[in-house]
């Protein structure tokens, strides 16, 4: 693999010979081996930028030069997918060798089944996989169709099938990097400080064949770029790695939704999947109590729909609740007491501060309402300043109580789902 992946014109691609490349165990992907012991800080592989498939590389090409005079309505997406079937068709191409070595086949929902797709009624996803193929869709159409009428000898639809097209897409969205170009205009990692519309979304041969870790860390370097070397990207592992262990990528701190729509797979207990929980109504004895209420919640720019995140530890400034005497009291261990501010403190604090001001009483209200008019400072800053921490024990009480039957209920609707 590393071999096609440096043949010339290509610069030399960097692994030393302390990794080796194996397939995973379901055929459907590549994984990096330590043959022997990686200290922190060891770089794992560094490439070339000039062998990394970018958007100024398919703007140069044929196909957009076609695209262009067909005057085609062409995104840059979709004149990649081209130039990617093109390129990996043609066993003399620049970016054949590498985009042969990715899978013929994935297993993110783009290439389900009916049946498979039913499994994901009740969740996002489904509107969202149903929405995104049919926008590409579109593209094909748009795209596809016409270069293949227009130039039969250069575009064949049998290497830019429907099918193709998917495995494009998905290849590409699983795989890519944005990339951006320095101050001497040569693409480099992206730093965030640059502008967005200068950055291009990249796929980087022999990098993007680690699998991903949760929480695995990893260091991104860029290198050369300055009196004539030549820029390169590189991954070093940013902790020790035994020899016999599998050297991991890190794709962020994604969610089961987003790492099965980009990726196809999940992972068994993943702390940043989140869930919807909304806070409809609030509670008032007559129209003007509600008023007041919804008047507040609108100077505080507080939301009334929240997204909870599965947690099992959570950290000490999660900004959760704070001080709950009349809880905490009750609980006579102090083991027991520690584990319940824990659990209470996985709250988003956005959330337990609706649910203070949708279970306030007239009084409560009056206090709170008292303290709003005596701030000084901007009237919704002082609205969730007193909301920030309870403003009675039996609202807070009343709150949690809440807050308990929010979670019965969603949890009763994913289970029907």
């Amino acid at each position: 693999t590393l071999g096609l992946i440096s043949r010339p014109p290509f610069h030399p691609v960097t692994c030393a010979g302390s990794r080796r490349l194996v397939p995973a165990s379901t055929g459907l992907s590549w994984g990096a081996v330590a043959a022997a012991r990686l200290p922190r800080g060891t770089t794992v592989a560094s490439i070339p930028v000039s062998i990394a498939l970018t958007e100024d590389a398919v703007m140069g090409s044929r196909v957009a030069a076609d695209a262009k005079n067909l005057r085609l309505d062409a995104s840059v997406r979709a004149l990649t997918y081209v130039f990617m079937l093109l390129q990996r068709a043609d066993r003399r191409s620049h970016f054949g060798p590498y985009l042969r070595a990715i899978p013929v086949r994935h297993t993110d929902p783009m290439g389900w089944s009916a049946a498979e797709l039913a499994l994901l009624r009740g969740s996002n996803l489904l509107p969202q996989q149903r929405r995104r193929k049919s926008e590409l869709r579109a593209d094909f159409d748009g795209t596809v169709r016409p270069l293949c009428e227009a130039f039969p000898s250069r575009y064949s639809p049998n290497v830019l099938s429907w099918q193709q097209f998917l495995w494009a897409h998905s290849s590409f969205v699983s795989r890519n990097l944005p990339l951006e170009p320095d101050a001497n205009g040569h693409l480099r990692l992206t730093t965030g400080s640059g502008r967005a519309e200068q950055r291009q979304q990249c796929l980087l041969p022999l990098l993007d064949m680690l699998n991903h870790k949760y929480a695995a860390p990893i260091i991104w370097q860029s290198g050369g770029g300055g009196a004539g070397a030549v820029p390169t990207v590189g991954l070093a592992v940013g902790e020790d790695v035994e020899a016999g262990a599998e050297i991991y990528n890190n794709y962020g701190p994604k969610s089961n939704q987003e790492l099965l729509r980009l990726y196809g797979f999940v992972l068994e207990d993943n702390p940043q999947d989140t869930f919807e929980l909304e806070v409809a109504g609030l509670a008032a004895e007559d129209e003007e109590e509600l008023q007041a209420k919804n008047q507040l919640l609108a100077q505080s720019g507080l939301p009334r729909v929240h997204f909870l995140r599965r947690s099992t530890a959570a950290p000490a400034s999660s900004g959760g609740v704070s001080g709950h005497p009349e809880v905490t009291g009750k609980v006579r261990s102090r083991k027991r007491q520690r584990e319940a501010v824990q659990a209470m403190s996985v709250i988003p604090t956005s959330l337990l501060c609706v649910l203070r001001l949708a279970v306030l009483n007239q009084p409560e209200l009056l206090l709170l309402l008292d303290g709003c008019s005596r701030n000084t400072e901007g009237q919704g800053h002082q609205v969730n300043q007193l909301l920030g921490a309870p403003i009675s024990g039996r609202s807070e009480m009343a709150a949690l109580r809440t807050l308990l039957n929010l979670l019965r209920a969603k949890l009763v609707k994913l289970q029907g789902d």
